[in-house]
């Protein structure tokens, strides 16, 4: 059902007083709806360019093996995976996105190889 068959519906069904009240309550819901899909595609956008920054950092140590790397970012962490051959690329990889991870937690789960 679309908002102009609600709204169509609701006014044949309600008085002439409450037509107003019910159009304003329906376009308030899909103003609410709107404004929550703005704010989520705003995060969306945040996160994609944060994901892109950090990439960008980590091609950037010039570490071949970092590009192997894989990044995982949520709202509240930053999660580093893959397998590189020191316990310094690994802390170059932490180093690297540190600027880049404010308020979020780093784990870096990098895996130092046997050699």
């Amino acid at each position: 059902m679309t908002i102009s068959s609600a709204v169509s519906s609701l006014d044949a069904t309600a008085g002439n007083r409450n037509d107003d009240v019910v159009r304003g309550a329906i376009d308030s819901g899909e103003v609410a709806k709107t404004r929550l899909a703005s704010r989520r595609s705003r995060k969306l956008m945040a996160t994609a360019d944060r994901m892109d920054a950090i990439a960008i950092a980590i091609q950037e140590t010039g570490m071949r093996e970092l590009k192997l790397a894989r990044c995982i970012c949520t709202d509240s962490e930053l999660i580093i995976e893959g397998t590189v051959s020191s316990f310094y690329v690994k802390q170059v990889a932490t180093e690297a996105v540190r600027p880049l991870a404010q308020g979020l937690r780093i784990h870096n789960h990098l895996e130092v190889a046997d050699c």
